[in-house]
């Protein structure tokens, strides 16, 4: 809470996403494990992009959300086959989000 300035019900938000993802994905990314045979592969694409968050969170200031946005970005990847277009329309509504948010904090 201390390094990223967060109060303790903005902390618990923070954790609770996190959970929330997990509970959603698990029984889903196993169904897509076990149809697709290659366990090794998907191991390592796990392992590769909770190092990534981790260190996002250990070694930077950024904002806890950056390491979830990471791990979403490679969801949106992998479910649309390759297709960089969802990811670049996520990444739109963010940015649109943000421009929204300076302007109601500008006027």
């Amino acid at each position: 809470m201390d390094k990223f300035n967060l109060s303790p019900d903005e902390a618990n938000n923070v954790n609770s996403v996190l959970y929330l993802i997990s509970a959603v994905a698990s029984p889903l990314f196993g169904f897509i494990v076990d149809k697709s045979g290659r366990n090794v592969n998907w191991i390592f694409l796990a392992i590769s992009t909770t190092m990534v968050a981790h260190s996002i969170l250990a070694f930077t200031m950024l904002n806890p959300y950056v390491a979830i946005v990471t791990i979403l970005s490679g969801l949106i990847v992998d479910k649309s086959d390759g297709d960089y277009m969802w990811l670049e329309i996520f990444y739109l509504g963010w940015l649109a989000n943000c421009i929204e948010t300076n302007l109601e904090h500008k006027l």
